[in-house]
């Protein structure tokens, strides 16, 4: 999949404090990998690095999508990506570290458990930048927007998680059913051809779940 074309081959562990036994590192884990919290050796600077595995047969073609979107894209609304590691186990992508958290946490930070108009007004505004950006500069549909993927930073909300995301040729549609269940658009439950406009609609069901805590 010439994965290996792509990647930095030299030791991350000579360059990043790696601790995969304190819990306290774990920022998230999902069914193919875990993200954890480490150190940049040279300043101690944070940074949340993606650690999957080679060994699935199932997610080499979605990983290798994840690793080609998060070495293009550069936009203030998307998570920066400064470098993709590989050795013989794992794939490593090194992201900017965010303590702010997602905007499901901070939704659930609200007593209601929802926002304002206002708030929302301006968070929606910032991901549709970010969107816009994947959809008309690279033609990259996301596939998975959701709060749990949409990242509360001081420098402005960000989109994160490129797993799902592809690079789409001109007038290509998809039919592959993924993505999280609650904010899937029609055309990809009912299983016909899709495009980038089911971003839209997980969009939509986002700010739905932002004004009425539902």
């Amino acid at each position: 999949l010439y994965i290996s074309n792509l990647t930095n081959h030299s030791n991350i562990h000579d360059e990043y404090e790696i601790d995969l036994h304190n819990n306290n590192n774990t920022l998230g884990e999902g069914k193919y990998g875990v993200i954890i919290k480490s150190y940049r050796k040279s300043d101690n600077k944070p940074f949340a690095i993606k650690i999957m595995s080679k060994q699935n047969e199932k997610i080499k073609s979605l990983l290798l999508n994840e690793i080609k979107v998060s070495l293009l894209v550069n936009h203030p609304n998307l998570i920066s990506c400064h470098c993709v590691y590989e050795d013989n186990i794992n794939i490593y992508f090194v992201f900017d570290y965010i303590a702010q958290g997602t905007l499901f946490d901070y939704i659930k930070q609200h007593d209601d458990e929802k926002l304002t108009e206002k708030e929302s007004i301006y968070i929606i505004q910032q991901v549709l930048h970010g969107l816009d950006y994947l959809h008309n500069t690279l033609n990259i549909i996301h596939r998975d927007i959701k709060p749990e993927n949409i990242c509360m930073s001081n420098s402005g909300v960000k989109i994160i998680d490129f797993g799902f995301a592809r690079n789409l040729f001109e007038g290509e549609k998809l039919q592959e059913c993924l993505g999280t269940a609650s904010y899937q658009a029609p055309e990809i439950v009912d299983g016909l051809m899709y495009d980038n406009k089911v971003d839209m609609w997980s969009l939509g069901v986002t700010l739905l779940a932002m004004i009425t805590g539902e």
